[in-house]
């Protein structure tokens, strides 16, 4: 083959290829992902402080559950590990959210109201549930909708966000509906009534004068 080629020795016979890694965007779908969680973990911590510590409890334990469930599907499915999946970890952080701000929104203003003042958790998470699950399932089911009509695209990219989309949906409105009333109901405590306990002895101590 040398002397076919007329190539004068062995090393011009030999050529090489210069090898360019692709570039991963999974290590920064992970990093976009961490960083948000850890923010809310930071925030959540000085809240618990701040106010009720179940509350924030059952929050990060229903994000932690969110993400991990979405994970598991998204692996299930065989949605590629890359940019996707950073979005679908991000788009599962929203929804959760939206979730438990809008269950716990619920739960404080019928605890204002004095609809369940005597109730047990469990009966103010069924309650608070029923009622706002026709206008939640509303929201769930257009966005529902866009990502299958997104998905039934030409392109593979917005093929594959839309796909990874629609496994955060079904499993965030999965658990927000059967798994965080439990662990509301289970985690959830009472803080400490001192403004009432005050009035209380101010009104005692006007009565005795």
């Amino acid at each position: 083959m040398i002397s076919a080629f007329n190539y004068t020795n062995y090393d011009d016979a030999v050529s090489s290829v210069d090898y360019i890694p692709a570039q991963s965007s999974f290590g920064w779908a992970i990093a976009i992902v961490a960083s948000i969680v850890f923010a809310f973990i930071l925030l959540a911590c000085y809240m618990a402080f701040r106010f009720n510590v179940s509350v924030f409890i059952v929050g990060l334990m229903q994000v932690a559950l969110d993400l991990f469930l979405t994970i598991c599907l998204v692996l299930i499915c065989r949605v590629p590990v890359n940019l996707t999946f950073g979005i679908t970890l991000f788009a599962t952080f929203v929804m959760t959210i939206f979730n438990l701000f809008y269950f716990y929104n619920k739960i404080k203003d019928n605890l204002k109201s004095g609809r369940f003042e005597k109730a047990a958790n469990a009966e103010i998470a069924n309650t608070t549930v029923k009622e706002i699950t026709v206008k939640k399932s509303i929201i769930y089911i257009a966005l529902i909708l866009t990502a299958i009509l997104f998905s039934a695209l030409a392109v593979n990219g917005v093929r594959e966000v839309a796909l990874g989309i629609l496994l955060s949906l079904i499993a965030t409105y999965y658990t927000s509906e059967f798994v965080l009333p439990s662990l509301w109901a289970t985690m959830y405590r009472k803080g400490k009534a001192k403004k009432k306990t005050v009035t209380v002895k101010n009104e005692q101590e006007k009565t005795s004068n």
